[in-house]
């Protein structure tokens, strides 16, 4: 019969925010933003939101989503860095912000993600996307179904935000922000403030990124605006384990819209930390094994656990690992326990425990090997 082991500890922490109680933006400053969002990017917490939902013209916060499928067609090896862009007429002829692209010259994706992701280059932005998938039209279709992929109720009708069209929420936004947060590459130039750009040329256009939160501890993301009364920006910052990421659209002014997503970035470090339980295939304890090749397995966390806590509030939190002795044999990823965490207010997590590596049941042989080796130690001894 197997016998039942658990193991309980007590972690002192804080209260777990995952799901979080929403703040209010009153905490941290007033807005006459039509909505705003602040998440914690690596749990995915919304902190607090208020027209969150309500889709509108997205403006330059579209180029989250294109930067975002940019990236990963770099880290999944469909497109490489070093590939060259040729610049087609239909990317040199856009309008808005643009570093002024030649077409028929030739770049590489490298040299072409700087203006996009520090200055939100119209042009660039067109170039790449053209890279990726061909066309913008087609690099639009890939931007909705990412979209749906996300469950988001964004709508694009290009890559640059220049078309009312293209659509997005203040969660939307934000949540197209964690995701691309993923990809550190990104604030190599999101974080960037003054740089030029160096055409084939040899003629230089002085970039400036329009995000001025690069100056205040930030390190970036996007900008936007509709007309001369709707602004939008998505702040990130980064905190130990954590990543603020506030989003605020349709805000009446330019200013108040970085002093609002600063305070509201800032309010998530002070008040909320990021809390490791557990990663995926990090040991987390380990069981007997009987009739094996081995005494012992180690089983591992079959996912992360990563919780959101609020500092100051210290509350008990119990951590229960349950696992059954086995008996060989015994195939890795078999799942053969769980790992517990239950709060001080009653929310509960739990991740599976697998098994890290095979076991296979000991054969004759083996058996006899062990028991001649454990004869000859107590000879030795006993001589």
């Amino acid at each position: 019969m197997s016998i039942y082991k658990k193991i309980t500890a007590i972690l002192l922490a804080c209260s777990v925010c995952l799901p979080v109680a929403p703040a209010a933006a009153e905490e941290w400053g007033d807005t006459d933003a039509k909505a705003y969002a602040l998440i914690e990017a690596n749990t995915g917490t919304v902190i607090a939101s208020a027209g969150g939902e309500e889709q509108m013209p997205a403006a330059g916060l579209t180029k989250l989503m294109s930067c975002l499928l940019i990236y990963e067609a770099i880290d999944n090896k469909t497109v490489s860095v070093q590939d060259s862009v040729r610049i087609s007429k239909e990317a040199a002829a856009q309008g808005g912000t643009q570093v002024f692209l030649d077409a028929g010259a030739e770049y590489t994706i490298e040299e072409l993600l700087k203006p996009m992701v520090m200055s939100s280059a119209n042009d660039a932005t067109v170039a790449l996307a053209e890279s990726v998938a061909g066309s913008e039209a087609a690099f639009v279709q890939l931007m909705n179904q990412r979209a749906s992929q996300m469950e988001l109720g964004a709508s694009f009708a290009d890559c640059t935000g220049l078309s009312e069209a293209s659509t997005m929420s203040a969660l939307d936004a934000a949540r197209v922000a964690a995701e691309l947060s993923k990809h550190s590459a990104f604030f190599k130039y999101s974080s960037l403030w003054l740089e030029s750009f160096t055409h084939k040329s040899g003629r230089e256009t002085e970039m400036s990124n329009a995000n001025r939160l690069v100056r205040e501890g930030c390190d970036g993301m996007m900008t936007g605006s509709v007309g001369v009364e709707s602004y939008h920006v998505a702040a990130s910052l980064a905190s130990g384990n954590a990543r603020y990421i506030c989003v605020v659209m349709g805000d009446k002014s330019s200013s108040d819209r970085f002093k609002f997503a600063k305070a509201g970035v800032d309010y998530g470090a002070s008040v909320y930390t990021v809390k490791e339980i557990a990663r995926q295939g990090a040991k987390v304890t380990e069981v007997k094994v009987s009739g094996g090749d081995t005494k012992e397995a180690e089983l591992v966390a079959s996912q992360d656990l990563v919780l959101l806590l609020k500092k100051g509030e210290d509350s008990g939190m119990q951590k229960e690992i349950e696992a059954e002795d086995l008996n060989a044999p015994v195939k890795a990823g078999d799942e053969v326990g769980m790992l517990k965490i239950k709060m001080a207010g009653g929310e509960e997590y739990s991740v599976p425990l697998t098994v890290k590596s095979d076991i296979s049941a000991k054969s004759f042989m083996t058996s006899l090997a062990r028991i001649s080796g454990e004869w000859l130690k107590s000879s030795d001894g006993a001589a």
